[in-house]
């Protein structure tokens, strides 16, 4: 159903992945900057719409069940969530650490989503490995610079790190699954494909 799409958008597969980060990063990435939250936007929660020429569009998330959100960014623009606790449920909320949202969103959003869409992308059209890695980071890193005056700079710095440069930490589902989610924080750290090619 790709590469009809990008057959029939009559662009490259370049700048066609490339529109399809954008539509999917800019929304995501600005909840969780400006908003602390962090939704599961892989392949399974999201759909991309598309336009008559084959570009993506437009993005419609479901599943907010599973969202994660940072208390204190949320606070500092005027909302207020109250955890929801539940025997054998895994935290949403977080007062202390942004760090297991960002997790969520790298792990859904860049790995399961767009990280996934390039290798197959990179192995159906026998592209430059790292072609598409770095159009990733070239929209990340416009997001990002399209939302610095709105959030800390502080925040804006540590959190650019953490996605471009810093090595990714991802959940790992596995261990976490035989462990019966005993630790629901069990996670293992990936080489940042968006940092190679820095």
């Amino acid at each position: 159903m790709i590469t009809e799409l990008i057959a029939s958008s009559e662009q490259s597969v370049e700048d066609w992945f490339r529109q399809y980060a954008q539509v999917v990063l800019y929304p995501v990435i600005s909840l969780y900057l400006l908003y602390g939250i962090g939704l599961e936007a892989h392949q399974q929660n999201t759909q991309i719409l598309f336009s008559d020429e084959g570009m993506a569009s437009h993005l419609l998330i479901r599943d907010f069940g599973d969202g994660r959100t940072y208390a204190p960014l949320l606070h500092e623009r005027g909302y207020a969530l109250q955890p929801y606790s539940y025997p054998g449920i895994l935290p949403t909320v977080f007062f202390d650490d942004i760090e297991p949202v960002r997790t969520f969103v790298v792990d859904a959003c860049f790995l399961t989503h767009l990280h996934e869409l390039a290798l197959c992308l990179t192995s159906h059209y026998d592209l430059d490995t790292p072609v598409l890695w770095k159009i990733l980071r070239e929209v990340t890193d416009q997001v990002f610079n399209a939302l610095k005056k709105r959030v800390s700079n502080s925040l804006w710095q540590k959190e650019r790190k953490m996605f471009l440069s810093e090595p990714w930490s991802t959940r790992s589902l596995l261990s976490m699954h035989l462990s019966q989610y005993q630790n629901y924080r069990l996670q293992h750290e990936l080489t940042n494909p968006l940092n190679f090619i820095a």
